[in-house]
């Protein structure tokens, strides 16, 4: 048995809306009355709150990285020693940052999620799946609309074709956009802007 609170309350909400939203954010939040965006500006802000004391790990993490260099085969290697608590903790400074990344992200999902309007997979094939239309097509068809009506990509193609400005969306691809790190010499923007132009056209 847990021996934990059946809820565990945010100490000052409010106080972490107004400096991890904005103020503005923090006077909507007070004067709104759906529950369900009251609940929903929390789960964000809450993950904000969790990305805030990552980050704030990661820098102590680096602080007391003893990095130390080495050649091999005429090349030269800066290596990571951070030992912290009796642990080797080299290079979690970088799997932090990729889950500070992949939280972002979540909260991008999160501010687009229905709370109350969820139905499971299992659900929505037993209440549309009859003797007659059970062929793979017919399943495979309503795997499709699911996911078009429930599935992660939605929320995001509603953010990024309707919610946020191009500039916006334009940052976080750019966050996301992989160059291969295998050539043998750097990428000219020529480069960057004919991968940006490709990218920009993913589904």
């Amino acid at each position: 048995m847990w021996k934990v609170p059946r809820q565990i309350v945010t100490p000052d909400l409010e106080e972490d809306i107004k400096r991890l939203l904005s103020p503005e954010i923090l006077w909507l939040f007070k004067l709104c009355e759906d529950e369900e965006k009251k609940v929903r500006i929390q789960r964000i802000t809450e993950m904000l709150d969790f990305l805030d004391h990552l980050s704030d790990f990661r820098n102590y993490l680096n602080s007391i990285n003893k990095r130390t260099k080495r050649e091999e085969n005429g090349m030269t290697f800066i290596d990571s020693s951070i030992i912290f608590n009796g642990h080797d903790y080299s290079g979690c400074e970088f799997d932090i940052e990729a889950l500070i990344y992949y939280m972002y992200v979540s909260i991008i999902d999160t501010s687009m999620a229905k709370v109350n309007i969820y139905i499971s997979l299992k659900d929505l094939m037993k209440d549309r799946i009859s003797n007659e239309n059970t062929t793979k097509t017919n399943v495979l068809a309503l795997c499709d609309e699911y996911n078009s009506l429930y599935g992660l990509s939605k929320n995001f193609k509603d953010v990024f074709e309707s919610r946020i400005p191009s500039e916006l969306q334009e940052k976080f691809a750019n966050g996301i956009l992989i160059l291969s790190d295998n050539r043998k010499t750097g990428y000219a923007k020529a480069d960057i802007d004919d991968r940006w132009e490709k990218w920009k056209k993913k589904n």
